[in-house]
């Protein structure tokens, strides 16, 4: 099962259970999520980065990676995936990818 469809597992989770009072979620919460998403984006495309790149070089892969999921169809059915991907390039920490100069 890969990162995406843990993803979507949670989500229709959440979706199913509305006895709870809707929160926002903690920062240990979304940096747990963070390190999710770069293992993945390491498994999948580590290919990509480098160490000692910079932040830019290091965002414009992950610009190029979104892209190309949103062109297939990937965030269609569940859009907050792809929110959260681009949460994590605007946060521009990047250490649990590749370790970056800037």
């Amino acid at each position: 099962m890969g990162f995406l469809d843990k993803l979507k597992k949670k989500l229709e989770e959440t979706a199913k259970a509305t006895t709870q009072p809707a929160r926002a979620p903690t920062p240990r919460e979304i940096r747990s999520a963070y390190i999710s998403l770069a293992a993945w984006i390491k498994t999948n495309y580590g290919k990509r980065f480098r160490n000692g790149t910079t932040s830019a070089e290091v965002e414009t892969q992950l610009q190029n990676i979104i892209k190309e999921l949103e062109a297939r169809g990937v965030f269609r059915k569940y859009p907050q995936i792809a929110n959260g991907f681009r949460a994590y390039i605007n946060e521009r920490k990047y250490g649990d990818l590749v370790r970056v100069i800037d």
